[in-house]
């Protein structure tokens, strides 16, 4: 067994078929030129002799491997402890192995490797402790004691993962406990294999944007925002991050996630998300950022309720957007009725838009068009008669929008007579996604 990092043991796939010489077997590479200090005058252990009493052939009678019936390999282990689960391209590990032989053992040497499944070097072997080096055998690097045997079964080494993940790394080392009384009898070579999995590359992320959010209470109005996440993809963590109309990151409580700006969510294949901002603070506005792969989508709800009584007047879900160069959205001014439009650039550089406004039968509007400028990181929420003052009484129509940097954008149409009151009057809040491409457009 090879142990974790806590010290509880990990079942590994190990190969206990060597015997008294050093192999790191099969594959290409093999040990046949190496074999291991067993005793304290430097003598080697011949593979042909006997490990343990004169006659018995270690390669016959198969004196190291339990499943032959033999006991004796019970006296000898070597573990290689703290190896990760899998292994980040480039990541340094610290590491170290556990030589365990007879109560009277005093000398130990080992050999150890580290290769893909074509038996290539994978990464680099660093030793940490006196006596220890790294030599290469037939091209490849190994980890040894030399030249005299170590007086500790404890080795803390290195290990500097490939700077290319080209597959699972396998561990090969074969280790020798010895009682130092010059004789090889209970001198016990153990082996071991331990298999390192590659990690899965991140997936690819992409941005979209709730195009509008709030948090905080205004007089006697409290705005909330919940984020709804669901992913079909495999097991990943999202990036939520929360900005104000300016850019700046805004500070707010998302449900148990606590208070911060920037929020990691861990997201299990099928999984699901659902967090509220608490609505206490000052009144903040603005957008959000999701950076997920591309099985995570994802809602934001908007409500408004009264402070006091926890009355909700309103809510709703502003879609996730992604952001594009042109887009048309339907307006509607009909009666109570004002249609509003986000804005988020995302860009280090400034957005500068044509707006165009269009009634139903696509004749452009007196005033129409107008040019905005959209610093970078900005967000920007209008209604459609702020932007184009003098619309006429129930106008219906659309909006045209283009812009020489791509951008995230919702329609929010609200319906909310100042005339009247709840219950009197429900206020009302609709979002809808915008349409890419305007008139005209390819």
């Amino acid at each position: 067994m090879t142990k974790n990092g806590e010290g509880m043991p990990r079942k590994i796939d190990w190969t206990r078929v060597w015997c008294g010489i050093l192999a790191l077997l099969t594959l290409s590479l093999s040990f046949t030129a190496a074999t291991l200090q067993a005793r304290r005058d430097g003598k080697d252990i011949d593979a042909d002799k006997s490990v343990l009493t004169e006659g018995l052939r270690c390669a016959d009678g198969g004196c190291h491997d339990d499943a032959s019936g033999s006991t004796f390999n019970r006296f000898g282990s070597v573990d290689i402890l703290n190896l990760p689960e899998s292994y980040q391209s480039g990541q340094a590990y610290d590491l170290s192995l556990q030589i365990e032989g007879p109560l009277s053992a005093r000398v130990f040497g080992f050999q150890l490797a580290a290769r893909f499944e074509d038996g290539s070097i994978a990464g680099s072997l660093i030793p940490l402790a006196s006596g220890v080096q790294t030599h290469q055998i037939e091209g490849v690097d190994v980890l040894l004691h030399s030249p005299l045997p170590l007086d500790s079964g404890d080795v803390p080494f290195r290990w500097i993962a490939p700077e290319q993940a080209l597959g699972d790394v396998i561990f090969d080392v074969a280790a020798n406990a010895a009682n130092d009384n010059q004789d090889p009898s209970f001198d016990h070579i153990s082996t071991n294999r331990a298999l390192v999995a590659a990690a899965q590359a991140p997936l690819p992320t992409v941005d979209s944007f709730f195009a509008q959010v709030g948090d905080g209470i205004a007089g006697d109005i409290r705005f909330q925002t919940s984020v709804i996440l669901v992913n079909r993809g495999p097991d990943t963590t999202v990036q939520l991050d929360f900005f104000d109309s300016s850019g700046t990151a805004m500070t707010l409580q998302l449900g148990e996630l606590g208070m911060s700006s920037s929020f990691q969510i861990p997201l299990a294949e099928g999984a699901s998300f659902s967090g509220q901002t608490s609505g206490s603070q000052g009144l903040q506005v603005g957008y959000a950022r999701l950076r997920a792969p591309e099985g995570v989508g994802g809602t934001a709800v908007f409500a408004r309720s009264e402070a006091d009584s926890g009355l909700v007047l309103f809510e709703t879900g502003v879609p996730a957007s992604r952001p594009l160069l042109a887009f048309s959205l339907f307006s509607d001014e009909v009666g109570s009725r004002q249609t509003g439009l986000a804005l988020v650039n995302p860009n280090s550089e400034t957005a500068t838009l044509t707006v165009r406004l269009f009634d139903k039968q696509a004749v452009e509007q007196a005033g129409s068009p107008i040019q905005i400028e959209l610093m970078p990181s900005q967000h920007l929420a209008r209604f459609v008669n702020e932007l184009f003052a003098g619309l006429e009484e129930d106008f219906q129509g659309s909006l045209s929008v283009e812009s020489d940097q791509p951008l995230a954008a919702v329609t929010l149409r609200q319906d909310d007579d100042p005339t009247q009151q709840f219950p009197q009057e429900v206020p009302l809040l609709t979002a809808f996604p915008v349409v890419a491409e305007v008139p005209g457009g390819n």
